[in-house]
Order: structure tokens, then sequence, then C-alpha cells
């Protein structure tokens, strides 16, 4: 009985370990994704400024035909 109790212990802590492990990935993949979403909307800006542009859905497809 007490092998089982100590067992499930021991699970528990894993899945507590495993649960704050991918906790912290989680917020770093968000901080990167936050960064990246930062660095795009930057690209954006400096597009516009740089030629004038109006954000379109089809903008991709004016600039290539320019």
């Amino acid at each position: 009985m007490n092998n089982t109790i100590e067992n499930l212990v021991k699970i528990q802590l894993g899945f507590g370990s495993a649960a704050n492990e991918l906790s912290q990935q989680l917020s770093t993949k968000a901080s990167r994704l936050s960064q990246i979403g930062e660095s795009v909307n930057n690209e954006i800006q400096q597009l516009v400024q740089l030629h004038n542009l109006e954000i379109s859905e089809d903008i991709l497809d004016t600039l290539i035909e320019s």
C-alpha cells in the first residue's frame, strides 16, 4: 500500500514538473512570437513610408507587378 502511495506521489510530482516546463516553453514561444510580430509591423511601416503604400489584401500582387 505504501509503495502505491509513493508511486502516486512520484507521478503527481512528474506531472507538476512537466506542466511547469511546458508553461515555461509556452511563455518563451509567446514572447518570441510577439517580437516577430513587432518586427513585421516595423518592416511594414518602413515599406509604407518608403513606397507610399496603402496596405490592402492585394498589396503583394501590386508590388510584384511594379
